[in-house]
């Protein structure tokens, strides 16, 4: 699966609104994949944006 800008902006969009009520700690990569069904090959772009939204 090819990584496109779409893909990346769509997590990016997705992370703020899933994990706005959700504490750092309680914090779930694979239930947030299998919330928006999120194939797998997208999981390290997912990893990423999860970990600058609680930097932020």
């Amino acid at each position: 699966m090819k990584l496109t800008e779409a893909n990346i902006g769509g997590i990016q969009i997705l992370v703020p609104l899933y994990f706005a009520d959700i504490d750092k700690e309680d914090a779930n990569l694979n239930q947030f994949m299998e919330a928006f069904d999120i194939p797998t090959p997208m999981e390290d772009t997912a990893l990423e944006a999860i970990k600058e939204f609680y930097i932020n």
